[in-house]
């Protein structure tokens, strides 16, 4: 999981749990922990700055009217959203908060701009970011419980479906052994019983355990993507089309497990 996701996905996940009431998940906010350790986090609607700290941004969206965030993708960003330089290829990925703003629910799009000095001089904070609220045209909902314990279920079959895809092409191997077999695990299991990649992002309460266990799989499963080393780049030599075809598939499973786990706040599952 790619710090844009990460950070949006605790956006949602703890800003659903503070806007529900729970103080506790506030910390989890703070500017000083992960993945909001950045130079500057700006949130802007219609150009002018509404906050600049997460807290600023959940209390902005409460005066508002909202009740309910979602994490959503969008596969390219499109006329009506706020046009951004693309630096280092960061604010692309199409990930995205809904935000159930009445009467139609808004977009919230990320810019990350890297600072070329800070990322020189070894800085431990290298990324200005920046959120931009947008009305899209045809508005996805994020507040429909009785929806997303239905994309709950869908998307965990779905990312079933592709490891066991990739577990029968890969057969007995370390990637099996070490990613693939623990992953099919943790959606199988009745709870998830020890700390786990993905689940320090949700908040402690708001989320049941189809959807955590359901993140917890797909970030395992997602880590085998990447640069040189990883499973993917293994086998880009291969010919046959099928290395390709398992992995679109897991990569279309794993992302939609995300959203799907991070918008199942408050469904008991």
């Amino acid at each position: 999981m790619n710090g844009e996701t990460a950070q949006a996905l605790a956006l949602v996940a703890n800003g659903n749990a503070v806007l529900a009431g729970d103080r506790a998940a506030r910390s989890a906010l703070s500017l000083e922990r992960e993945p909001f350790r950045v130079i500057s986090l700006t949130f802007v609607r219609a150009g002018v700055p509404v906050a600049t700290r997460p807290l600023g941004w959940i209390d902005h969206l409460r005066g508002r009217g909202v009740r309910r965030l979602a994490l959503v993708h969008l596969a390219t960003r499109t006329a009506w959203l706020p046009e951004h330089e693309p630096v280092a290829g960061a604010g692309g990925n199409g990930v995205m908060i809904a935000a159930d703003v009445r009467p139609w629910p808004e977009l919230w799009a990320a810019a990350w701009r890297v600072d070329v000095a800070a990322v020189e001089r070894r800085a431990d904070r290298v990324w200005n970011v920046v959120y931009h609220a947008a009305a899209p045209p045809v508005p996805p909902r994020a507040d429909e419980p009785a929806a997303a314990r239905w994309e709950l279920e869908h998307a965990h079959d779905a990312l079933r479906g592709a490891l066991e895809a990739v577990v029968r092409l890969e057969g007995e191997s370390t990637w099996t052994t070490g990613f693939f077999a623990p992953a099919l695990a943790l959606l199988a299991a009745r709870e998830v019983l020890v700390p786990a990649r993905g689940l320090d992002l949700l908040p402690a309460r708001g989320y049941g355990a189809a959807a955590r266990r359901l993140l917890a799989g797909a970030t395992l499963a997602s880590s085998v993507f990447g640069g040189m080393g990883s499973w993917n780049a293994a086998h880009a030599g291969e010919d046959d089309g099928a290395w390709a075809a398992v992995g679109d598939r897991l990569v279309a499973a794993t992302d939609r497990a995300v959203r799907a786990a991070v918008n199942a706040f408050g469904v008991d599952a």
